[in-house]
This record gives C-alpha cells, structure tokens and sequence, in this order.
C-alpha cells in the first residue's frame, strides 16, 4: 500500500475549525483509505523483530488451578439499536470463562437525555439504560471494568458523565467504572482470586471542551505520542505510587491514546509507553484508533535478554504487556477493519508472592448486522459465527488479523 497524501493527518493533536473542507476531506478520506504501514524502516524492523520474538515465546509452564482470567476489549461504540443482543452468543461464551472484563464504554448512558436516532446529527453521543443489559446475562463472579475515560466522556456534560457512571454501577456491584467528576474516580482496586489489581484510565482529549475549561478530575489527560506536549509523568508516577502503597501487585492502564485509523504506533508512542512500564504498569490496554494495532511484550530487569523491548525498575524480573489498540468492540463505522476488533484474553498465575502471565491469546471478532433482527441492529460476533455466505469476508478478516499479530487464535476460523 502506498502512503496517501491524506495519511499524516492527524486530528488527535492537528484540529481545526469545521470549515476547513480541505482538512475535512482529507480527514475523511483517511478514516477509509487506513494507513497500513510503520512510518519509517526503523519502525518496521521493530515490528518484525518483535512479531518474530512473540513466534518463538515459551510460555511458563505454571499449573495452577487459581489462574485469573482477564478479557479485554476496544471501543463500544453508539449504535443505532439492538442492544439487548448486542453479545452474540459465541462472544457471551467466550466472556463466560474469564473472571475479569475490561471495556472502553465510548459513549454516555444518561436516561435523562434524548439518544439521537443518527449518532451524527448532532456530533454527541448517547445511549439509553438498556445499553448494557446484554452483559447481564453473563455469570454473576466475573468483574467487569468499563473506562469512560475518553474523548466522549463530556458528550452530554458533566451531569451526562456522573449519570453514565451511575448507570454502569447500577448494574450490580460486580459492574466497576473508571473515570467520573470527581478526583480519584480515574483509579480502582481490585481483588480478584488473591491478586489485589490496580486500574487507571486516562485520554487524549475531550470533544467540547472548551479552551479555557478544565477536564472532570476523574478523566485526566495525558496526550501519550504528542511532539509538542509531555504527558504529566509525575501524576502518572504518583497514581501508580499509591496504588503500590495501598498494596497493588499487578497495574492495568487503560489509555484512550493513539492516531486512528493507523495501524502501527509511532516511534515516540513506543518510547512513552516504555516509560508507563518503568513507572510500574504491568499492562497497558490501548483504544482509541479504531483498528487492531499490534501487542508487544517488554522484558523488566533481563526476565527475557532476547526480547526486542527492555526496560529496568525497582522490583523483581517480569514481562510487561503493551496491547496498542485492540479496535472496535461494537460500532457502527463501515470498514472492515474498524468492524474488526479482539478479545485479549491473559492468564494471571501468582506463585511464591509473585505474579507471572501464564498466557496471552488474542480472538478475532466482527460486528455485523444482528441475525434475524432489524437491519440497523447490530452486534458482535466471533468469526466462527459468521454464515457460509461470508466465508470470503472471514478470509480478509483472517489475512487482515494475521498481519497484525502472531498471538491471534483463529484455530476454529481457519
């Protein structure tokens, strides 16, 4: 694929006013036409040493019967309607068996507000209480974790905000959210199967925002990639600091970071979330580009002298994990690869008052217009799920999921 003349345009930290149709154009022509390359050769050569490391990884050979089982997933999005089965039943099955879900909630959920019939006329989202209702059917032990730490989290407001969080924890007390209005609401801890888990969440930024207006202080942000603005790493280190004091063995971050519709994160995104797993994150869990981009592990104090990434930090040897983008979960956007996305899936193991990742398996999944529903429904599937009719459409998936990642299941697909 050749680079485009529209492909470094990047609206995350290039905006402009509307009536720039130019840039519109461009922009647009960009959110179809994906950029499907590293930028430059170093970028490239990263990626294939890395993709030929993950080949040739040994995963440790821990029996354990209290393994945590952790799947997480990318953007879900707005969409028209079909809520109620929004989660097919190959998806809910696959869900069944972990202990942990982690989701970015990429749209308000305030019942007070009108839900737009077309998400784009009016530019903000919103969805309707029942929007989550097909989670509910899942078994009652597993924690589910959805971030609203995004760039639509003042799409209907601060009282838009408060109320999405609301909705997410009415839904029981296994249901957990990250971010909200108020101070510390960015940051959770769990414990799930003796493993005591901290959580923080941040994003690029936030639409409608105005200039002169102050983020809520449960959604920071943290502009990870930018050239011309530095994350504020002494917050970051103070979050991560105090999670560790009041006893996290095991830190997830959930950036809504990246530049969408790009496939591979840049050279100072790398170096960036290089420095999140120094300050002391064990796995960093990105959305916000709308594609799969690739996941890569990091060597901690030489646990791995053959991995491509290698970092060192107080504490004992380990692999961190970076999962740069796992895409979209649930959308309405109209190419294949932003209606593909990935359930990652990670075995946790303690041992010996340590904490060792036993496995990582990414599966593909696609979301496509409901069975037997109305034509705007729509919901996510495995690919396996997919009719004979679409064999040819699960290939490109395929072929598409390959090239990203060797760590993909497709098993069953194939």
């Amino acid at each position: 694929m050749t680079t485009r003349w529209y492909h470094p345009i990047r609206y995350e930290y290039q905006r402009w006013p509307l009536w720039r149709l130019d840039l519109d154009l461009a922009y647009i022509l960009k959110s179809l036409d994906h950029k499907y390359h590293p930028n430059t050769l170093a970028d490239k050569n990263h990626f294939l040493a890395m993709h030929q490391w993950l080949k040739q990884h040994q995963w440790p050979s821990i029996s354990d019967e209290q393994a945590l089982t952790l799947c997480a997933m990318g953007d879900m999005m707005w969409i028209r309607s079909g809520w109620f089965n929004a989660l097919s039943a190959g998806v809910k099955q696959h869900l069944t068996h972990a202990d942990l879900t982690l989701t970015n909630l990429e749209t308000p959920i305030d019942p007070a507000r009108k839900v737009p019939k077309w998400v784009y006329e009016t530019f903000h989202y919103n969805a309707p209480k029942d929007y989550l209702t097909s989670w509910n059917v899942l078994p009652s032990h597993i924690q589910h974790v959805f971030s609203i730490c995004n760039n639509h989290a003042l799409d209907q407001k601060e009282e838009g905000l408060q109320a999405t969080r609301n909705a997410i924890r009415e839904q029981g007390t296994h249901f957990h959210c990250l971010g909200g209005v108020n101070q510390d609401e960015d940051t959770m801890l769990l414990t799930i199967k003796g493993i005591k888990i901290g959580f923080m969440a941040s994003t690029f930024a936030i639409n409608h925002l105005k200039t002169n207006q102050s983020p809520p202080n449960g959604v920071p942000i943290h502009l990870f990639g930018c050239p011309h603005r530095e994350p504020d790493w002494v917050k970051i280190a103070e979050h991560i600091q105090k999670m560790k004091s009041q006893g996290a063995e095991f830190i997830i971050f959930s950036p809504h970071w990246g530049y969408e519709y790009e496939y591979w994160p840049d050279a100072l995104q790398r170096t960036h979330a290089l420095k999140l797993i120094e300050l002391g994150v064990d796995l960093i869990l990105g959305h916000s580009p709308h594609v799969v981009q690739p996941v890569e592990m990091v060597s901690i104090n030489k646990m791995d002298v053959q991995c491509p990434l290698q970092v060192e930090r107080p504490g004992a040897k380990g692999l961190g994990v970076i999962a740069w983008s796992l895409g979209n979960f649930l959308t309405i956007m109209p190419t294949l690869p932003c209606k593909t996305g990935v359930i990652f899936k990670l075995e946790l193991v303690k041992k010996d008052q340590q904490i060792f990742i036993k496995k990582i398996e990414l599966t593909p999944v696609y979301t496509t217009k409901a069975v037997e529903s109305h034509w705007l429904d729509r919901q996510v599937v495995c690919l396996h799920e997919l009719s004979d009719p679409q064999k040819a459409l699960k290939a490109r998936i395929i072929r598409h999921c390959q090239h990203i990642s060797p760590l993909m299941n497709l098993g069953e697909h194939q």
